[in-house]
């Protein structure tokens, strides 16, 4: 289990003021899933945590605990687009830091 994970999926999901129900719908997953991430019986798999990256515009860095940097740094970003999957409502950018690509 990963604290800062469970952690900080509760507090942005409450910080944004949207309910687990909610969330899980923008994913494409049940409301258990959401409630079993957030007190530590299971965790997002790698898809889900970009899709969360992109819904509340931070690194996957910070959401799993690997950095308390919440937000990218233009300056050293480069941005890519990915594919996420045709079931996720959610589409966007992932940001990935220029010095760990080497």
């Amino acid at each position: 289990m990963n604290k800062k994970l469970t952690e900080r999926l509760k507090k942005l999901r409450t910080d944004k003021e949207i309910s687990q129900s909610k969330l899980a719908t923008i994913l494409g997953v049940a409301q258990t899933t959401v409630a079993a991430w957030e007190v530590g019986r299971n965790e997002p798999d790698t898809q889900t945590l970009m899709q969360l990256s992109i819904f509340y515009d931070i690194t996957v860095d910070y959401l799993i605990g690997f950095s308390n940097n919440m937000y990218h740094n233009e300056n050293n970003d480069t941005v890519a687009t990915i594919n996420i999957g045709s079931g996720s409502k959610i589409n966007g950018n992932v940001k990935i830091n220029n010095s760990a690509k080497k």
